[in-house]
């Protein structure tokens, strides 16, 4: 089918559209159009060479096509996505300042870090909004490989921090490696999972040790949180891969015997999980926090109390950073952050839902459930709803390396989105 001619003409109709990565695909619509309609016409008794001139003339000249195509196949950007992002951003420096210049700490690296990290994080943000996220696909396996020697290095050689072993130090700074492998996942299991063929049972033993490796190293790590996101990120992935329910449901099952007897067999768990719903069992031991949480919120008022915040509550300007925002500004401030988070949410799931490449729209729902975890645990945790532990507010909450994957994610899911038109073939 493919002649000088035909080249010709593809190429004159792919010139009007400035878009380059939907060229591949528009070029194989249209020369499966012009075999069409060439065939059609060859039946009606024209030879190839008039068939095939009469398809070109019927079907139109290259700029009345191309021009057409190239409004419709404009790279698209997610600017609800990104301008939230800002936002987040914004605020998490804006507070940052706030609780360093009221003394809340007696330290200002919170704000001067802040300020500088989320420089870098534009910048990986817009590096990776004009990166090809498919050539992360073809390195899916080799990307899970290494994520799992990274985290058995970091076993090795991280030293224990409030009992956990998630950050090395560079220089004057600290990575936290776990959080960062965290993110790392998606990218290489929404390629795994997708295509492994669950017929045989030799199948299943790999899927297993997909899940089981990275969850038992994260606990070894003293990384439970992190240990129960991968578990829920994994069951998200399979679910939206089409992995048999049978395998899901006995999967979440097991995990709930186990954690269960992780917590019955400790007496010390079950005295945390009893205090944690009455705090005021022990308030000056492990309820103390829960209560001086409860304290501020019910006597911050719609509008807040000001820059008067007592230095009482460690840890405000990272995981209980809400407490600050809600005292300070009051609940309506609360519940406009809140509401800015849930739209946040649903944004990442709208789009998701709008990306025809079954990678791009997996790794979306992958990242989608990442973020939906740590906003929503750390909101409730605030409230009392949930155990507190180690989980900062995205963006907004002090946390350097954290900011920079953070924004890292959010370029890669405004990428995919560039290209939400395209059904890429694997």
């Amino acid at each position: 089918m493919i002649n000088p001619r035909i080249e010709e003409y593809v190429e004159e109709i792919c010139s009007y559209i400035k878009f380059k990565k939907v060229h591949t695909e528009i070029k194989l619509e249209i020369l499966d159009h012009i075999q069409e309609k060439t065939e059609e016409l060859m039946l009606n008794g024209l030879s190839k060479e008039e068939a095939l001139k009469k398809a070109l003339d019927e079907i139109g000249q290259a700029e009345l096509i191309g021009r057409p195509l190239n409004q419709s196949h404009k790279a698209s950007a997610e600017w609800g996505l990104l301008s939230m992002t800002i936002v987040f951003s914004l605020l998490g420096i804006v507070i940052a300042y706030l609780i360093v210049a009221n003394k809340v700490i007696n330290y200002s690296t919170p704000f001067y870090n802040s300020v500088v990290f989320n420089i870098i994080g534009y910048i990986f943000l817009i590096g990776l909004y004009f990166f090809d996220y498919k050539k992360l696909e073809k390195h899916s396996l080799r990307i899970f490989i290494g994520i799992i020697l990274i985290l058995f290095l970091q076993m090795i050689i991280a030293a224990p921090i409030n009992g956990k072993r998630a950050w090395i130090p560079l220089g004057s700074f600290t990575v936290n490696i776990v959080d960062l492998t965290l993110f790392l996942f998606p990218i290489s299991l929404s390629k795994l999972i997708r295509i492994i063929n669950l017929r045989r049972y030799r199948e299943y033993i790999y899927l297993s040790l997909m899940l089981v490796v990275p969850f038992m190293q994260y606990i070894m790590l003293g990384s439970f949180m992190e240990a129960f996101i991968y578990f829920v990120l994994f069951i998200v992935l399979m679910l939206n891969s089409k992995v048999r329910l049978g395998y899901i449901f006995s999967t979440i099952s097991l995990f709930f015997v186990v954690c269960t007897y992780t917590i019955a067999s400790q007496p010390y768990r079950i005295k945390r999980l009893l205090i944690f719903m009455n705090p005021e069992k022990d308030p000056k031991g492990s309820g103390f926090i829960n209560i001086q949480i409860q304290n501020l919120l019910s006597s911050a008022g719609l509008k807040g109390k000001g820059f008067t915040f007592p230095g009482t509550l460690p840890e405000v300007h990272t995981d209980l950073i809400l407490t600050y925002i809600i005292y300070t500004f009051g609940w309506v401030a609360g519940i406009m952050l809140i509401g800015l988070v849930l739209s946040f949410i649903v944004r990442m799931f709208v789009a998701a839902g709008e990306v025809k490449d079954a990678y791009g729209r997996l790794l979306i729902q992958g990242f989608l459930c990442i973020f939906t975890i740590e906003f929503v645990w750390n909101i409730l945790m605030i409230f009392g709803l949930v155990p507190i532990v180690s989980m900062g507010m995205p963006f907004i909450s002090y946390g350097s390396s954290m900011v920079l994957t953070h924004m890292a994610a959010v370029g890669i899911m405004i990428s995919i989105y560039r290209c939400k038109n395209l059904s890429f073939v694997s």
